[in-house]
């Protein structure tokens, strides 16, 4: 039979976040860097329509998440097989890959389960199609993932070089270990975030890698979800012109 886990991982529901401030302070700098995440807003429905009404594959959910005042909400929603509540102030959300992973390779473990596959997503991104038809489920050697060039002016030392995104991750359960192996080093020795968007033409994480290049199809599946606070009196729409694509 087959049957797949998804992971669900990130923040889920944060007031006034500062997350992306160096972004925001070098692109908007009379904006405060600060806006608001809720899944409620877009990712619920998207998520919904285009990844779990799209499959009748057996699904599993697991959640990696901080706690919030909607966190019992979220989880009676989503019914998720295991989750862990993390605290953001004590390590990074980026981290929560890593987390659910483990909370996965535990579960299939202790209830003899082989996943076809397992799919990673965040809690602040919106659908517009299932990225699940882009990955090739034939391969069980490689995690996919996107890569897309970085777009902004001073974005930290990338511009100009292409980033493996780490919006979406299929992962074959036949290299699950080794990617946690992979997310535990980066952790160590590399600053916040940075771990899990390498830069895709570092030769030492091409062989762990099924890299799927933003083009004119993949760039209109999916965008990062980020509203600014109302006191910051800045649309959805102007901030589309500043998103990852």
């Amino acid at each position: 039979m087959n049957r797949r886990a998804i992971l669900i991982r990130g923040y889920h529901y944060h007031e006034n976040h500062n997350g992306a401030s160096s972004f925001f302070k070098t692109n908007k700098p009379n904006r405060g860097g600060k806006y608001n995440l809720d899944y409620r807003r877009h990712f619920k429905d998207t998520f919904k329509k285009y990844i779990l009404d799209t499959s009748n594959i057996e699904t599993d959910i697991f959640i990696s998440t901080e706690n919030s005042p909607i966190a019992e909400e979220m989880l009676n929603l989503y019914n998720p097989k295991k989750y862990i509540f993390l605290d953001f102030n004590k390590t990074k959300q980026a981290h929560t890959l890593e987390q659910g992973l483990q909370l996965i390779k535990k579960y299939s473990f202790e209830n003899n389960i082989k996943y076809d596959y397992i799919f990673c997503t965040r809690f602040d991104l919106k659908y517009y199609d299932n990225p699940i038809n882009l990955f090739d489920l034939k391969v069980k050697n490689k995690i996919s993932v996107f890569s897309y060039p970085t777009q902004f002016k001073d974005y930290d030392n990338w511009k100009g070089q292409f980033i493996n995104g780490d919006f979406v991750h299929l992962i074959p359960p036949e290299v699950i270990d080794k990617f946690i192996i992979d997310l535990e080093k980066r952790k160590s020795n590399t600053s916040s975030g940075k771990q899990l968007q390498s830069v895709s033409n570092l030769s030492k994480y091409l062989n762990l890698y099924n890299i799927i290049p933003f083009n004119e199809i993949t760039q209109n599946i999916i965008t990062i979800d980020r509203e600014f606070c109302d006191s910051i009196k800045t649309s959805s729409e102007e901030f589309k012109k500043y998103n990852w694509r």
